[in-house]
């Protein structure tokens, strides 16, 4: 098996978002403990080959930064909700400069950035409403 088809910089990039926004869910909606591991483990697994490639680490970082900006989100006021597009803003940039070779498609990037914009507004936010109604 060609193993050269791991280090494509989309595929990778797309693994490392992934492991970001299962993370995110995860704090959204606690439960078994499945989700969490699949995060974890796509996020380790993108760090290694991240490793193996002609990273640029403080584009990363940003990608990583902006993911913990939406993580935070239910833990904070509703007035710092705010927060998610600058850490929307941060994973468009990090993903911009993800590669100094093999740049990530900015078609990928654009279709990611709206899924995660979507899926936060529409999927996430409404799960946060119903636990803190639940909880009051």
């Amino acid at each position: 098996m060609d193993l050269s088809v791991l280090l494509d910089p989309n595929l990778v990039y797309l693994v490392l978002v992934t492991g970001i926004w299962l993370a995110v869910t995860a704090a959204y909606m606690p439960g078994t403990g499945v989700v969490e591991l699949l995060a974890a483990a796509l996020v380790i697994g993108a760090l290694l080959l991240l490793a193996s490639m002609p990273t640029n680490w403080w584009a990363a970082l940003l990608v990583i930064v902006g993911g913990v900006m939406f993580l935070v989100l239910p833990f904070v006021e509703r007035r710092h909700r705010i927060l998610s597009l600058g850490g929307l803003a941060l994973q468009i940039l990090g993903s911009l400069f993800l590669f100094s070779a093999g740049l990530v498609s900015p078609i990928l990037i654009l279709a990611v950035s709206v899924i995660s914009l979507i899926y936060y507004r529409y999927v996430l936010i409404p799960i946060l409403r119903t636990h803190q109604q639940s909880a009051a």
